[in-house]
């Protein structure tokens, strides 16, 4: 299955494009669990550059505190720059959202990104 072009795609959160399909991640370490929180959406330059510093600051300072959390936030945080990075080289969002992505989010319910959030 082929990427979807970026300009097409809208953001889930506000509605404007271009958009891309980021995913996020954020780890927490606990001295012998670790919890695991992935979010796959499509954002726009400024609800990609702010969600993934979000989450990559929580990771910088909760990703830490386990046995084998220490060596699995490296990843995390490796992934996230990426995801920052991506988000980053996105042109701006257009000034107003298009109309049928807002009736599309109006009938879906709140326009927020929905995590995936795994316990292990």
């Amino acid at each position: 299955m082929s990427q979807p072009d970026f300009a097409t795609l809208r953001c889930q959160v506000c509605g404007r494009g271009p958009a891309r399909n980021l995913v996020i991640r954020r780890h927490v370490g606990m001295l012998v669990m670790q919890r695991f929180v992935k979010l796959r959406a499509a954002l726009c330059r400024e609800h990609g550059v702010a969600l993934t510093k979000k989450y990559l600051g929580k990771t910088l300072l909760e990703g830490w505190w386990g046995y084998i959390s220490f060596f699995v936030n490296w990843f995390v945080v490796v992934t996230d720059l990426v995801a920052l990075s991506q988000a980053k080289k996105l042109p701006q969002p257009d000034v107003q959202p298009d109309p049928a992505s807002q009736q599309a989010q109006a009938a879906a319910g709140p326009a927020t990104p929905a995590a995936d959030a795994a316990t292990g």
